[in-house]
């Protein structure tokens, strides 16, 4: 499959997951062991750890934020509810997994792997979850058709559904994320950001992409009192501000050579932005919006980076047709270890 079917794939799901065999790590494996990687979709770290989804082999595997190399896999098992995973979120020791085919959310010990719950909410509410954010005890699940699920991450019970309208601009969610008590709702389908109280689910304001020049966003990401998204229409990066909602950036400079922005994170000051097309990675100053770097060639072994993470000294990019991570370090910007 080439890389740009693959991200047709990743954009429908957003994901997947899952594996064959006892649901917990079966104890540390040496660094050249197997990655399990097999068309990975999505990543996420924890303190200890980046869990990655792969949809060629419906898997979940681990790696040490440590020692940049392979810990384990989870695999799929009916008791686990894993079967074409979508969406990976971490909720204080837990990794929640929205699953797109069971319509299930099968929570895991982020540590061991091991299997704690299955949560199935309403079907008329959740048949093909997309998107997950974890935040203060609450963990929001999109579905592909608008609604938007808030549970309680310690019982699994809903605590709020809210329904796509007008008025909230919910059509098609792509990516979530919560900050500064506000859930952001990146919408694929009317281009927009709906803005949630993420403990009470009420509308706060949505940015229409008539006023933002948003244009067929595709990432979203925040840190400290900005919110980042991707636009793959207009080769672009929308920067916002967290608490008034107000656009303070639009960086589209060619020198970025914003090609095919796609996965996008943010951390000490910095943004990472993912070129699926050209095989690159951006890095931008966070304030200024100024280009610090771009990472490309053959020694960073980047083949349709879809996502990116920042966990632990290192920058995680995962390339969906390369079956790998690249791990690079956040202040040399080499190369640490490729990982597949």
């Amino acid at each position: 499959m080439g890389g740009r079917a693959r991200r047709v794939r990743a954009a429908a799901a957003l994901g997947v997951l899952g594996v064959l065999g006892l649901g917990v790590f079966a104890g540390r494996s040496p660094a050249g062991a197997s990655t399990g990687l097999d068309g990975p979709v999505a990543l996420v770290a924890t303190s200890a750890d980046v869990w990655v989804a792969s949809a060629g082999n419906s898997s979940l595997s681990a790696f040490s934020v440590a020692r940049v190399a392979p810990v384990g896999s989870v695999v799929a098992r009916p008791a686990n509810g894993l079967a074409d995973p979508t969406a990976l979120a971490v909720a204080g020791s837990e990794l929640w997994v929205a699953d797109r085919t069971t319509s299930a959310l099968s929570v895991f010990d982020a540590g061991t792997g091991r299997h704690r719950r299955t949560v199935h909410v309403a079907r008329r509410d959740l048949v093909t979850p997309v998107a997950l954010a974890a935040a203060r005890g609450v963990v929001w699940a999109a579905d592909a058709a608008g609604t938007l699920v808030a549970l309680d991450a310690r019982t699994g019970r809903v605590v709020h559904v809210v329904r796509p309208s007008r008025a909230n601009a919910l059509s098609s969610p792509r990516a979530l994320v919560v900050v500064g008590g506000r859930l952001w709702v990146l919408d694929e389908g009317t281009a927009s950001l709906t803005i949630l109280d993420a403990r009470t689910g009420r509308l706060v304001h949505v940015v229409r992409p008539s006023a933002s020049r948003l244009s067929a966003p595709v990432g979203l990401a925040a840190a400290g009192r900005r919110v980042y998204v991707t636009n793959a229409g207009s080769k672009s990066l929308s920067v916002f501000a967290a608490v008034s909602a107000r656009r303070v950036a639009v960086v589209a400079a060619g020198r970025d050579r914003l090609d095919s922005p796609w996965g996008i994170a943010a951390a000490a000051g910095r943004v990472y932005v993912t070129d699926a097309a050209g095989n690159a990675l951006t890095i931008l100053d966070a304030r200024t919006g100024g280009l610090v770097r771009v990472l490309r060639g053959a020694v960073y072994h980047l083949d349709d980076p879809l996502a990116v993470c920042v966990a632990g000294p290192w920058v995680w990019v995962l390339n969906g047709a390369g079956n790998s991570i690249s791990v690079i370090g956040a202040r040399s910007l080499r190369l640490e270890r490729l990982l597949g």
